[in-house]
């Protein structure tokens, strides 16, 4: 039996001496890339503790595409870092959050970007989007070791095994790293501009569906209220905004009232200022949308001067 232990061990240690390198290399090169959306160029800036901002920008791609940073922190004369995560709400935006202030000074404020999945279930249609953001951090370091909001397809052996977690993902993700690999970044201070103009996503929307129903989880409403305590508790000022819709976006969603009524009564009970651009002449014009729920580069520059206005006086 001992020397059955013995011919593993022989077997298994070069193989995890080789391991190793690789996972360091792997995950070193892919966090060089502007892949993930550019998501791996603000986790490299959360970890590497370069988020020093007076104003941080959270919420979902409304965030990242919306709220330009430059434009805030010229007219407020504050530094801003956009911290939106694409194509997330409220569960995945909280892991951010938990980063970032575990590694980087706490910001005086938060300006939070709304909108119509932020208090939705955590096991949602887009659970499994753009989780790759997390490979290159798992296993090399603690950032992510202690926390219960990682996506569930990640488990505690994927800190501890080298290379476990791109098993099925890897040759894939070497494939896609080839052309963006070197590539200038995506992403400043976290902030990206779309250039993009109207595009047909709406319509098949409306089309396949006739309407959608908001999901307002319970689970999620309880940790939204658990991070605005923590907030208050911490002296960091939190703003909520929803920046413009579309307006026949807004007739898409069938109970968008009660999400807004919700909303409404969190910020009162917070006592905290909302922002709520719904009925903002912005949303009759398509000229500022690539689709329903998604501004523009001239929209997004547009509305930031707006926003930036209406910051002032409540920081």
């Amino acid at each position: 039996m001992k020397r059955f232990i013995l011919k593993i061990a022989l077997f298994v240690a070069p193989l995890l001496l080789l391991l190793y390198p690789m996972d360091y290399y792997f995950s070193k090169s892919l966090k060089e890339t502007a892949m993930a959306q550019g998501e791996y160029e603000v986790w490299n800036d959360i970890f590497h503790a370069s988020v020093d901002a007076d104003v941080a920008i959270y919420g979902s791609s409304r965030a990242w595409v919306h709220i330009n940073p430059q434009i805030l922190e010229d007219s407020l004369n504050r530094s801003a870092y956009n911290l939106g995560i694409d194509g997330q709400n409220l569960w995945m935006q909280m892991l951010r959050h938990q980063q970032y202030l575990a590694h980087n000074p706490y910001p005086e404020v938060i300006i939070h970007s709304l909108d119509v999945f932020t208090l939705e279930p955590r096991i949602n249609d887009y659970n499994n989007y753009n989780n790759d953001q997390f490979l290159p951090y798992l296993f090399w370091h603690d950032y992510f070791e202690d926390t219960d909001l990682l996506p569930p397809i990640y488990d505690k052996y994927d800190h501890c095994v080298p290379m476990l977690r791109y098993q099925n993902r890897g040759m894939r993700v070497l494939l896609s790293m080839i052309p963006h690999y070197k590539k200038g970044p995506l992403r400043t201070r976290g902030f990206v501009a779309n250039e993009a103009t109207w595009n047909t996503d709406f319509d098949k929307a409306r089309e396949e569906r006739g309407s959608y129903e908001v999901v307002i989880d319970s689970a999620t409403v309880a940790l939204f209220r658990e991070y605005l305590a923590d907030c208050q508790q911490k002296n960091i000022q939190v703003v909520l905004v929803y920046s413009p819709e579309y307006i026949e976006g807004q007739h898409f969603v069938s109970n968008r009232q009660e999400l807004f009524t919700l909303l409404n009564d969190i910020a009162t009970e917070f006592n905290l200022p909302f922002l709520d651009y719904s009925s903002h002449e912005m949303c009759l014009n398509r000229s500022y949308f690539y689709n329903a729920i998604h501004l523009n580069a001239t929209g997004a520059n547009h509305f930031s001067r707006i926003l930036a206005h209406d910051l002032k006086p409540l920081l």
